[in-house]
């Protein structure tokens, strides 16, 4: 009983630590799209939304 509890917290914990990581990674490249739109000098924020989405 005792072992399935720890493998089913082991599962929980790596689901948790999954998203966290996403997380980090959206979070990296939103900032990273920020920094390239400053560069570029004033943006409207369709055109930031297009750069996040990667859309034409």
């Amino acid at each position: 009983m005792v072992a399935i509890r720890f493998i089913g917290f082991l599962i929980w914990l790596g689901l948790f630590l999954g998203m966290i990581d996403c997380l980090v990674e959206v979070t990296e490249l939103m900032g990273n799209k920020a920094v390239q739109a400053h560069q570029e000098g004033l943006i409207s924020y369709g055109k930031f939304s297009r750069l996040l989405t990667n859309t034409k």
